[in-house]
């Protein structure tokens, strides 16, 4: 049966719209309850957790306390990395003068303290330091030690070896097959045989130099003695026995007498 009349879908539609509007108006009405629900509950929530600290500071001060403590408990024993090793609190010393050595900028005698660390005694060259019963020598690079009566002594004796290492010396050359190109060392009888070698070499030479400087001296301290004619050598002698007193003349010509008579009496 089809309603084809026209006055009933005019009563029907309305009715349609009647209850889609009434449907929309309950679930509006659902959704706002609700969310002043929610929020009024919430405020409930939040005021009671507030009230709920505020009346428990002291137990939850407790717990932290007791969690603190054993966290630093776990802090000084180290369970999880190595202990930091602990550092010399000297750690270099500067310098040395008489009976004070110089560390950090300050000078300290034998029994004075740097920080935990004490100074044992002094030296002339080394410095000792106890630091948790043990016992460590510092020996500084530059040390002064002030002179006493033996300091001329010391420094004339330290002088020696510097002159001596001055003078040039000649090295020995190689023998055997270190001079062949082989690249061996010498042994220690090659080596001094090579030594002594060489020392008598240089002695010889050294020698040979002495007597030609020698001879040169000599040569010139003597004047060069020039063959002389005859004629120089008579007025040479004719000027001595000018010089020469009467008496000396007579008894020139005496000693001139008895050689002419005693030589004919010879033949």
């Amino acid at each position: 049966m089809k309603l084809d009349h026209p006055g009933l879908k005019k009563e029907v539609i309305p009715l349609v719209l009647l209850g889609a509007s009434a449907v929309c108006a309950v679930l509006i009405l659902v959704k706002t309850t609700s969310f002043f629900a929610a929020s009024a509950k919430a405020e409930n929530l939040l005021k009671r957790a507030a009230a709920q600290n505020g009346s428990n500071d002291k137990g939850t001060k407790d717990v932290v306390a007791k969690s603190c403590a054993i966290a630093d408990d776990l802090k000084k024993a180290n369970l999880f990395s190595p202990p930091v090793p602990k550092q010399h609190p000297v750690t270099s010393v500067s310098g040395i003068l008489g009976d004070e050595a110089l560390i950090g900028g300050k000078w300290y005698k034998a029994g004075d303290r740097v920080q935990d660390a004490r100074i044992v005694a002094v030296e002339a060259t080394q410095v000792r330091i106890e630091w948790e019963g043990r016992e460590k020598t510092f020996a500084p690079l530059q040390a002064t030690d002030q002179l006493g009566p033996g300091g001329s002594r010391r420094t004339s004796r330290s002088s020696r070896p510097l002159a001596r290492a001055k003078s040039p010396t000649r090295r020995p050359a190689q023998i055997g097959r270190s001079s062949s190109g082989g690249g061996e060392e010498l042994t220690a009888e090659e080596r001094e045989k090579s030594r002594q070698k060489a020392e008598k070499q240089r002695l010889a030479i050294g020698k040979k130099e002495l007597q030609r400087a020698s001879r040169e001296d000599a040569n010139k301290s003597q004047p060069d003695k020039k063959k002389k004619s005859p004629d120089e050598i008579r007025k040479a002698k004719q000027r001595a026995a000018e010089k020469r007193a009467p008496s000396d003349i007579k008894k020139a010509n005496e000693k001139g007498t008895e050689k002419k008579t005693k030589r004919p009496a010879q033949k």
